[in-house]
């Protein structure tokens, strides 16, 4: 199935046009965490300007399955599986 990682940071959308293939949901929460871990690098701001800044992953027909603050002091993990 293709899964879509977009990006929401600093209050702007970056959508992820072409998505990626995955075979299990675990492989995809694995990119996620992944992709938040390395965004936290590259945004590493805190407090409120940084609370938006999200991977938000969906799957092809447009579900949203997963929710990941990528800001320092957040690590939870939202899914909607």
């Amino acid at each position: 199935m293709r899964y879509f990682f977009d990006l929401f940071i600093d209050g702007s959308l970056i959508p992820d046009n072409e998505g990626r293939e995955f075979e299990t949901v675990e492989a995809v929460q694995r990119e996620a965490i992944q992709l938040a871990l390395e965004l936290k690098q590259e945004f590493p701001r805190d407090g409120e300007a940084a609370m938006g800044n999200l991977v938000e992953v969906s799957r092809e027909d447009g579900r949203r399955i997963l929710a990941l603050p990528i800001h320092r002091h957040q690590c939870g993990l939202e899914t909607g599986l």
